[in-house]
């Protein structure tokens, strides 16, 4: 059947020829019955539709007009699937009384979590398997699917929805519930209103096999890398938890550690700046900085030290007269970025609301399905195309010259293609689905405050200021000179002329990428006009200025996302993902929003770069994003593929199984000392601690490390750079933990230096007291821990400053140690003494002050909380401010809520926190929604999501290194079996 016809058979539900405009006006009932005896609707056979599970495939789902067998006139029922239920109770109202809408949960089925669900030797066959919850929602379709005439698959338009569709369709052809006579279609829509719905409805296509064979490599690949990687580091690194390795999740995670060792070997230069306060004949005063020096010119590093900036400074003070010798005025034009895609959205929602990856995503999610207000706020958010639909042109244009006048809108729309191959171009960028919902609006139907609310407002100022006019900016630039020629100052001023594309971002609460509005501008100047220097308060004048270079910053969720990007690692759907199983595998933590690698990370990464080297390559894993998109543009066999990929990984797994984990740690001791000891060469020297170790397997031997105190004593043996700082003549190396792992002596336990794993540079730990105890470099920065700081007056303890795996905090107090288990009388095992308290402490790592800047009063001040503000006007309780892991806090009935950063900036101290501020930030903390997922999710919350301990109903438990089903109640077989 053509295309033509095809199209005309489907059109039968919607049709917009003549007659089907006459239809627009009837009920869906009425409707579809009038067209169905115009034209024979599309339908599919049992026979294709069994076909589209053949992977390998040359046929798929035929939609073909079927003149012999025409459905019977009247109304035909409508089952359509969607992933989520908000999804499905609104596309219900859409399509009327003879439709009903089911949701899927997600995908319906998955690979079994165990080995060989992927089996490369059988041409890569795969084993599915469905939860109890899954296998529900399917029931409930099954259920649906009797006495219905079409079946619509609306689930999302990406790969992943596809391989959903696809998934549904092999479960309803297992269980043999495809009739001949049903009609099954595959609609897709990127927004969720009438319009598109019913328009998706009239143009229904075939289940998109390339993008299912995509879905399957990607699923077999992301499986057979990290299931088998995951069980050799399972056996090589010892750890208190299950590692595990991703195929983009270990390129992610090195990028981290790459980044914090870059951040750790930096070493701060200090340089110098001289500004001058410069006065006009009329008394107008502007700055202008020192460029030029006896013909010289300043560069970043050019003045060397302090006294020679503040020669510069006296110069110019000293100067009589100053004369303006050129002025240069420009017009800099900016213009908007085109709407969000993923990536970019993830980007600037950290970047301007503080949002992380997953709970922008989360956030999105919600505004995609209408976030209650009945209709989708916003097109599909998976999305790395920023095609916009012409109509949403033409709309956004209107309403910019609605709300900001007809200046604000250029002569001609603006149409943005991306340059990324492969980039899902028919797939919309991220827009509100209708302009003309301001975001004070959709604010006040969905909550002021809320993170769909402020997620809102940056996506429609973005997608606005895409359609608007530039924004224009005067530049001018003075260039001075001294009466002598010898002295050279720049001035730079800048102003806003017409606000364009920012009028949109300064429409919403908070700016978006707009920039400050604070002009910079100078006063009238003309060549040759004479200035002096400012003299007539001792705070101007001429000042040198000391300043110091920085580290590179620590990738946030939103870099991080920008540089898998840029790199072509990842795709849209698997960012938010990857960011959260590096938190849940605590191989990355957050300060502030930087991501910090941990020990565990750094272990996990630095053998994985080690033995993997290859696979977690940037240009491999982006090269091998390249080959996984072009299965979805029919370019490259996925099987093939997999089995080019697979063959030399088997290889490379199984030539490391042999591998002793000693031999692990040696490697890694090695490739480590580099960074951590400032060596340039390996010493060749490993002594692991026999007791430090796992227990050895059969076959290993411990022979290398008998006598590694008595080979580490010789100073002949030990380089300066391994060389321990406190007892002079072991030797440092890696140490390995259950927590990841520390660097240690390897005299232990006659000596315990520990650190953790960093360098020595800047922060040394010892547990010593021998007054000789040297650093190993003279280091400005350097802490000495444990620290006294002094001695609190109250209780008459030591406060010490100390440094554990979370980094420095205090300590009230001395710890004491466990008292010997005492032998008893009838020579039985003696009971162990129980531990003394743990003395007090408090991290110092969010509290706004560099730990080496503490004073004794300021510890004294952090051992005063928590303190008590007032009561709540409310609940007549307590109000208490307190110090905890992120910061402080104000708590009160059992809620707490965080002090952030820009209440402390507008209150100036802690100590002008008043009651009502704390009420305030109790009030909002209440009227969140509470979590239901993640580490910090109320478990009260997390069992309302699911059933619990329900007799006979199966459940899924975590075994050693596995999951299983465990089943309800016993059959009577299982009872004789006991």
């Amino acid at each position: 059947t053509s295309m033509s016809s095809r199209t005309a058979a489907v059109s039968t539900i919607h049709a917009s020829s003549t007659g089907g405009r006459r239809a627009q006006n009837m009920s869906w009932r009425r409707a579809s019955a009038h067209w169905t005896r115009s034209a024979p609707l599309a339908s599919v056979t049992l026979a294709r539709a069994a076909r589209i599970g053949q992977l390998g495939r040359d046929a798929t789902v035929t939609f073909a007009s079927s003149a012999s067998s025409p459905p019977a006139s009247g109304a035909r029922k409508t089952l359509m699937i969607v992933e989520s239920p908000a999804k499905a109770k609104t596309i219900e109202r859409y399509l009327g009384a003879g439709a009903k809408v089911l949701a899927s949960y997600g995908h319906v089925r998955d690979l079994v979590n165990k080995r060989g669900s992927v089996r490369p030797e059988e041409s890569f066959a795969m084993t599915w398997t469905s939860t109890s919850r899954q296998r529900a929602a399917l029931k409930d379709i099954t259920d649906a699917l009797k006495g219905v005439d079409v079946l619509l698959l609306a689930t999302d338009p990406d790969r992943e929805g596809e391989a959903i569709s696809w998934h549904l369709l092999e479960m309803l052809k297992e269980k043999r519930l495809l009739r001949a006579d049903l009609d099954v279609k595959r609609v897709t829509f990127s927004e969720i209103t009438k319009t598109a719905v019913l328009e998706a409805v009239k143009t229904p296509r075939d289940i998109n096999v390339p993008m299912v064979d995509a879905y399957m490599a990607r699923r077999a690949l992301d499986y057979l890398f990290g299931f088998t990687l995951s069980g050799l580091l399972w056996r090589k690194l010892p750890s208190s938890v299950s590692l595990s390795a991703g195929r983009v999740q270990s390129v992610a995670l090195r990028l981290v550690c790459e980044r914090e060792e870059e951040v750790e070997a930096f070493i701060s230069e200090p340089y110098w700046t001289v500004q001058a306060d410069v006065v006009t004949k009329e008394g107008a005063t502007f700055e202008a900085a020192l460029v030029n020096v006896d013909g010289v010119k300043l560069g970043k590093f050019t003045i060397a030290s302090a006294a020679q900036a503040e020669e510069y400074a006296r110069r110019v003070r000293e100067c009589e007269t100053l004369r303006v010798v050129d002025m240069k005025q420009s017009e800099a034009k900016r213009t908007s970025g085109p709407p969000f895609t993923t990536s970019t959205l993830q980007q600037e929602a950290n970047k301007q609301l503080g949002f992380g990856a997953s709970r922008t995503m989360s956030a999105a999610q919600r505004l995609y399905e209408g976030a209650g207000t009945g209709e989708g706020l916003i097109t599909y958010m998976r999305t790395d195309g920023t095609y916009v639909a012409p109509y949403a042109i033409e709309e956004m244009r209107t309403t910019a010259g609605e709300v900001f006048g007809a200046e604000y809108v250029p002569e001609s729309p603006r149409y943005f293609k991306k340059s990324q191959k492969n980039a899902q171009e028919a797939h919309e960028a991220i827009r509100p689905t209708n302009a003309r919902r301001l975001p004070a609006q959709v604010a006040r139907q969905i909550g002021p405050g809320s993170d769909e609310a402020r997620l809102y407002g940056l996506i429609w100022a973005r997608a606005m200021a895409s359609q608007m006019s530039p924004a224009l900016t005067d530049r001018i630039a003075a260039e001075i000179e001294s009466a002598d020629g010898n002295l050279a100052l720049k001035a730079n001023g800048h102003r806003l002329m017409f606000p364009g594309y920012l009028a949109a971002y300064r429409s919403v609460k908070g700016d978006g990428d707009a920039p400050s509005s604070d002009d910079a501008w100078l006063p009238v100047l003309a060549a040759g006009d004479a200035l002096r220097v400012e003299r007539d308060s001792k705070d101007k004048g001429c000042v040198a200025t000391e300043h110091k270079t920085m580290p590179p910053p620590r990738y946030t969720d939103g870099s991080i996302v920008k540089a898998l990007e840029e790199r072509g690692i990842g795709r849209p759907s698997t960012y938010a993902p990857i960011l959260k199983v590096l938190a849940q595998r605590d191989y990355v933590a957050k300060q502030g929003a930087a991501l910090i690698p941990t020990t565990r990370g750094r272990l996990v990464s630095a053998f994985l770069t080690n033995y993997f080297l290859t696979y977690v390559d940037y240009g491999f894993t982006a090269d091998l994003e390249r080959k996984l998109d072009d299965v979805s543009s029919e370019q490259v066999e996925w099987k093939p593929l997999l089995s080019e990929w697979w063959v030399p990984f088997e290889g490379k797994i199984s030539s490391l199984s042999t591998l002793r984990v000693s031999e692990v740690i040696d490697a890694l001791d090695e490739k480590l000392g580099s960074h951590l000891f400032g060596e340039t060469t390996y010493d060749g020297h490993v002594h692991v601690n026999k007791d430090q170790m796992p227990a050895l397997t059969d076959g290993e031997t411990s022979s290398d490390n008998d006598d590694a105190s008595s080979v580490s004593s010789s100073d002949e043996l030990v380089s300066d750079a391994r060389r321990c700082p406190s007892c002079k003549v072991g030797r440092l190396g890696l140490k390995p933990s259950k927590s990841g792992g520390f660097i240690g002596c390897s005299n232990y336990p006659t000596c315990g230096f520990t650190h953790p794993l960093q360098p020595l540079r800047g922060a040394i730990v010892s547990d010593t007291d021998d007054p000789d105890f040297n650093t190993p470099m003279d280091d400005p920065d350097m802490v000495m821990y444990p620290k006294t700081l002094g001695v609190d007056p109250v209780s008459g303890k030591e406060i010490s400053l100390r440094l554990g795996p979370y980094g420095a905090y205090l300590q009230l107090g001395v710890q004491e140690a466990t008292p010997e288990p005492v032998p008893t009388e009838d020579g039985k095992k003696p009971k162990k003494p129980k531990k003394p308290p743990t003395p007090r402490r408090v991290g110092v790592a969010n509290v706004g002050k560099d730990a080496k800047d503490l004073t004794l009063e300021d510890a004294i001040g952090m051992f005063e909380y928590p303190k008590e503000l007032g009561v709540h006007p409310v609940s007549q309780n307590v109000i208490t401010m307190n110090i905890g892991p992120f910061g402080y806090y104000v708590a009160c009935d059992g809620l707490n809520a965080s002090i952030s950063k820009t209440v402390q900036k507008r209150i100036g101290e802690l100590s002008n926190l008043t009651i009502d501020d704390a009420v305030e930030l109790l009030r909002k903390k209440a009227e969140r929604p509470p979590r239901t997922r993640g580490r910090y999710a109320k478990k009260a919350t997390k069992a309302k999501k699911g059933t619990k301990g329900e007799k006979g109903a199966e459940s899924k438990r975590a075994g050693r290194g596995n999951w299983f089903i465990v089943g309800g109640e016993k059959s009577e077989e299982d009872e004789r079996k006991g």
